[in-house]
């Protein structure tokens, strides 16, 4: 995600790189929302070494980028990549963070708008190109406002922890969130430390 999101510093993005060490060890079952389901390899629904990484990545980033004199926190995970220009996409930032007031969201993700598999959750097209819903599928890409900054400081505080993506669609439920019609951010295809297995790149449902 380096050189796909290093560039926006040129529109005016404030460019933090935070580099966080892959977690091996058997995930913690303290403090874990599904302790039963805590395993040292990945399986099915099971939390892994690399869910916990990922967990402690979004945490940690959040937490320690929380600045009241920022509008907001885009934070992109390291196999984010751009589907746009730099530009085009500050632009398309510029346009959640005024979606995210307007609609009193939790945050807006820029990837792939798919309806959760196991309750068919539905998105509600407010505008010609967005939609907000309840649930979204991944988080490797999301733009939390201002607003929000002390509900997430809380909640990353208070609640267990549990598979990022998961984690934002169970604990942050009292609001709902946005994301755009298509993909404007996409993950790299690669060996995924959380499934240790080649994942490749995902392609937008119409």
């Amino acid at each position: 995600s380096i050189n796909s999101i290093k560039p926006l510093a040129q529109e005016g993005f404030e460019y933090k790189q935070r580099i966080t060490p892959l977690y091996k060890d058997k995930p913690p079952v303290k403090n874990c929302n599904r302790p039963e389901s805590v395993s040292d390899a990945p399986g099915h629904y099971l939390l892994a070494p690399g869910h916990y990484g990922c967990y402690l990545a979004h945490k940690n980033g959040i937490l320690e980028n929380i600045d009241k004199s920022s509008d907001a926190i885009l934070l992109a995970e390291c196999d984010c990549t751009l589907q746009l220009p730099p530009k085009e996409f500050s632009e398309k930032v510029y346009e959640a963070h005024d979606l995210c007031l307007k609609y009193d969201l939790a945050y807006v993700s820029f990837g792939i708008r798919a309806l959760d598999p196991d309750t068919d959750q539905p998105h509600d097209n407010v505008e010609s190109n967005f939609y907000i819903t309840d649930k979204l599928v991944g988080a490797h890409c999301i733009l939390i406002p201002q607003n929000k900054y002390e509900f997430f400081k809380q909640k990353f505080e208070t609640c267990p922890w549990e598979a990022a993506d998961l984690w934002y669609n169970l604990f942050t439920s009292e609001y709902k969130k946005g994301i755009f019609s298509e993909p404007y951010a996409l993950w790299h295809e690669g060996v995924s430390a959380i499934d240790q297995k080649f994942i490749g790149c995902p392609s937008s449902p119409k």
